[in-house]
This record gives structure tokens, sequence and C-alpha cells, in this order.
């Protein structure tokens, strides 16, 4: 190739960091000229291959080169003897479904549109205002069939989560938006920060936890989420030292009809659970993949959701978890993007009652607030809440993921 405007070396690969290094990298935002394509090179041995993920495995907490993939593919495709004119961009599949969505292009300023379901408007579950909150289990708890796997305690993280946690932020650099997460996550292999936290020049708070699976699949995944919000007691199975409510909007456990993913799909999981040393109301809003642009790759599941509070009509995080078939059974890529902020257009139905849903539950008063958004939202988010997730997504994966291949063996079949 040959670049038709400035460029400069990349400081990641080229011997500007590893003294005597002959790789030529370098990088330009200026397209570029084809002259030639290499059909000769030969891929490494698998067993080299092999040793570079180990090592990206070992090290995938924080990483230790940073690779920044580019957004926008661009290549002069005519003659090579005659100077470019406009460039051609090019997109991936999955860059060009966000495109669809957002209705511009990833270098501008956008955000994931969230779209509302039948499941949001949907009044609040009646349990609800009803239903006792506390942690752990109690007698009425034990006759519940699948009581045997109820544990006291969370097993502690896996060792590279709390290397991350010492670590504190990862540098600005590392971290991307919910809207470049699909073509993120589509490549092969592991990113800088798999596990870690970082701030994002717009004040977004990016979270990423990477948990083994050893025995676990992708199926096992679809299957909890569309299972464990029908009941409470379910969803302490999860994270016991945490977890205290789950009801869903639109409870369709008992449709035979549906796939495991069609339960929890354009759904919402309302959740009360401890992050951190706080008590978070929560709306887990389920999304399909496909509306953010993410496809899913042979034996891997995507569970994607906007987050909300649950006692007002204010979104502020996307999350997205990629399941992906490894040697030994599977790994999750969790990533939060935090601090998105965005109101809701939901029914007082659909809200508990108190002051802050009356006034937010109808247009006029979301039309009032929404220029105190940014700041409202941002106050109410302890400045502990990166650390905080990173544990508490590492905690509570692996815990699940250490029997979910029984519970799933004896409860897949069940409603």
């Amino acid at each position: 190739m040959d670049p038709t405007g400035p460029f400069e070396d990349d400081p990641n690969l080229t011997d500007k960091r590893y003294p005597g290094n002959p790789t030529r990298s370098y990088r330009t935002r200026a397209p570029l000229r084809v002259l030639g394509e290499v059909t000769d090179w030969e891929d490494h041995p698998p067993e080299a291959l092999k040793a570079m993920r180990d090592h990206l495995r070992a090290a995938g907490h924080r990483g230790h080169q940073r690779v920044t993939p580019l957004r926008l593919h661009e290549r002069w495709l005519g003659p090579p003897d005659q100077p470019p004119r406009e460039p051609q961009i090019q997109y991936s599949e999955p860059a060009r479904r966000v495109l669809e969505l957002v209705g511009t292009e990833p270098e501008g300023r956008h955000r994931m549109r969230y779209e509302i379901s039948r499941a949001d408007r949907a009044p609040l579950p009646a349990q609800y205002r009803s239903e006792a909150r506390y942690l752990g289990y109690r007698t009425p708890d034990e006759s519940r069939p699948y009581a045997k796997y109820f544990q006291a305690n969370t097993r502690p993280i896996q060792e590279h989560v709390v290397h991350a946690l010492v670590a504190g932020m990862a540098p600005t650099e590392y971290g991307y938006g919910v809207d470049e997460a699909a073509d993120r996550l589509a490549r092969p292999g592991y990113q800088g920060m798999e596990t870690g936290w970082t701030r994002l020049d717009n004040g977004v708070i990016q979270v990423n936890v990477l948990t083994a699976m050893p025995g676990v699949t992708a199926q096992m995944w679809d299957w909890w989420f569309g299972w464990h919000s029908r009941e409470t007691a379910r969803y302490k199975l999860w994270f016991p030292d945490a977890h205290q409510f789950a009801a869903l909007g639109e409870d369709r456990g008992a449709d035979r009809t549906l796939t495991d993913r069609q339960r929890y799909v354009d759904n919402v999981s309302y959740v009360d659970e401890y992050i951190g040393g706080t008590l978070q109301p929560l709306a887990i809003r389920f999304v399909d993949p496909v509306r953010m642009g993410i496809a899913d790759l042979p034996g891997a599941t995507h569970i994607c959701a906007r987050v909300s509070f649950s006692t007002m009509p204010v979104a502020f995080g996307w999350l997205v978890h990629q399941v992906r078939p490894t040697d030994d059974g599977a790994e999750m890529r969790s990533r939060f993007f935090l601090n998105d902020p965005r109101m809701l257009d939901l029914p007082a139905s659909a809200l508990p009652t108190s002051l802050a849903s009356r006034a937010l539950g109808n247009p006029l008063g979301r039309a009032l607030a929404k220029p105190a958004l940014p700041v409202a939202a941002a106050r109410m988010m302890p400045s502990s809440l990166p650390t905080d997730m990173i544990y508490h997504c590492a905690a509570e994966m692996n815990h699940l993921a250490s029997f979910l291949p029984d519970l799933y063996e004896e409860f897949r079949d069940s409603v």
C-alpha cells in the first residue's frame, strides 16, 4: 500500500517502543492506494498460535500491548498510477448494521438508540411492590426443587480480576463506546483491556470483565437468562451475597413454543441487588443483539441490554455479555458502558409510585428534566462504581459457572 497523506509510526509495534524491532507498522487518516497483494505469506504454525493465545489469556486482564483497530477502512480502488479521488469507505457487516441504527458514521458523536418494547410498557409486576427483600435464603425457599444448589457464600473471583482491581483505571485509549462493541467483539483474539475499567473523553465509563468457564456452553447462558428471573430464589443462585429480588415484565416461562432467547429478549428483568455497598433497584431491558449490530459467532451467544433504574424512567448504561467457546468450555467477555443516560418514554404504570416517578412519568416532566439528566445520573452513581462492577460481574459469573452445567442438565426442560 502507498499512503496518500501524512503517516506516522505505530508506537505499539515499531522500534519506538521495542528498540530493534524491524516491524514496519504505520498509522494514517488518509486513504491508502493499494499497489498489490501478498499471496505467499506463511501463517504461524499451530503451536506458535497456541502459545500466543495462552500468553494473551494470562495477561488479558490488562494486556501488554494495545492494538488500535481501524474503524474506517478506506482504500483507493482506481488504477495505481492515478492519484486517488474520493475514497470509497468500506464497513464490516456488524458496523454497517450499527450505522443503520444510529444514522451516522462511526467518527461522529452518536449513541445507540433503545426501542421501547411491549414489556417496558407493561405494568410493574405485582411482586415488585409486595415481595419481601432479603439476602440469602429463608425456610420457605428450601422447598424449591433447585434448593440443593443454594450456597451461603459466593465463590472467590478469578485471580486475574484481583490484579485488575489493584491496577486502577486503565488509559482512556483502551476504551471505546457502545456503538463500537459489535465490531470489537467480532474480532478474534483478545483486546488490551479484557478485565479493567477506564473513562472515555465523553464521560462514559467502560468496564470489562473476562471470565473463564470450564464445562459451560453458550446455550446454557441463553437458557439461564430465560429461566432465572421468574423467581427471586433462582436469581439468588447467581450471587447469594448480593441479589435480593427478581421479577419479569412479561413472564413467558410457561410458553413452550418459545426459544430460550425469546423468553428474555425484549423483556425486562426487575432486580434489586447490591453493587458494592449500594443497593441498586434496576431494570435490565434486554435487546436483540442484531439491533446492536452484533451477529452471533459459531458456538457463541451475546446477551445485550439497556440498564436503567426501576424507580424512574432513566437509563444509564448498556451491557453486552459475549459467551464464546474455548478448548475446555467457554469464556464470557462482559462489557458495560455506564454513565450514558437517557430518559425513557415509560408510562406511569410501569414505575413505582413516588414523587420522582410521578414527575417523570409524563412527557412534560421528562422534557423539563432532560437538561439536568447528565449531572443527575452521574450523581446517582458512586465513585466506586467501576471497581464495584468489576468485582460484582466477576463474582456472579464465576460462581454460577461452577454449577451451571449441572443446573442446566437438571432443569433445562422446566418452566
